[in-house]
């Protein structure tokens, strides 16, 4: 299985024009791309035009984020149906999400249902607070992945792709340690095998996400349980960004 690098843009960078630069930098670095996954999940007001920069490539892209509904009186919100010409993922249940804007398990699963109804895969992210990982909690995560699997049938399951990240190590200097990182998606991948099967808990991606930079990265996509990463702030740096992809193409 190749090794999946997602770059999670957030709310970055601050102009189209820097956008496109990061993009033009990374293709000029990287393509052909050999040997990894590459997604890149920039603001949905960028989409239509990096959609153009990378539509002949083998760079896909994602969204951040999208509402339950297709349409509706959901001010500021974007709908599944507005991206999907340009984007073939989404990231569903970031913990930002879950934190800042209190999205909870229930609606993260409409999220998801109306995703996979669209033919988008959903990139489900799941993880502890400080306080649980302290109390060794792991029940936490994975409450989180059956409530946000309800009604998701084995063959959905084939487009999922999952992320462990842990709130606390997000946007931090350090991320989790990597064997717990491996443990925690080891874990992830038992109780997937236990709302399905063994067979799709072993195929299914599940990746690490939290503060993964080019000097980190390698210990993470050296776990066995590990199939890559969700870079957050590294991704918008185009420089390193492009050597994280380089560490896990092995060069």
């Amino acid at each position: 299985m190749k090794k999946l690098i997602i770059g999670n843009w957030k709310m970055n960078p601050k102009s189209e024009t820097e956008a496109l630069a990061i993009v033009e930098k990374i293709k000029k670095a990287l393509i052909p791309i050999v040997g990894i996954d590459l997604i890149l999940c920039p603001p949905a007001v960028y989409l239509d035009r990096l959609y153009e920069e990378v539509r002949l490539t083998s760079i896909k892209l994602g969204a951040q984020n999208a509402h339950e509904r297709n349409s509706g009186a959901f001010t500021g919100e974007i709908s599944i149906p507005m991206i999907k010409k340009w984007v073939r993922y989404v990231i569903l249940g970031h913990s930002e999400r879950r934190e800042i804007y209190k999205e909870d398990d229930k609606t993260i699963n409409k999220k998801v249902i109306n995703a996979l109804i669209h033919n988008v895969s959903p990139i489900l992210c799941v993880g502890e607070t400080i306080k649980e990982m302290r109390m060794g909690d792991n029940e936490v995560i994975i409450k989180q992945l059956r409530e946000d699997l309800k009604l998701v049938s084995p063959k959905d399951m084939e487009k999922m792709i999952f992320a462990y990240e842990p709130i606390w190590a997000i946007g931090k200097e350090r991320g989790a340690d990597p064997q717990y990182a491996n443990q925690q998606i080891g874990l992830m991948r038992q109780a997937i095998a236990s709302f399905y099967n063994r067979d799709l808990a072993i195929r299914a991606r599940i990746l690490y996400g939290g503060s993964v930079n080019a000097s980190t990265v390698k210990d993470y996509l050296d776990q066995p349980e590990v199939n890559g990463v969700l870079v957050g702030g590294s991704s918008v740096v185009a420089a390193e960004f492009i050597q994280i992809c380089k560490i896990a193409m092995g060069k």
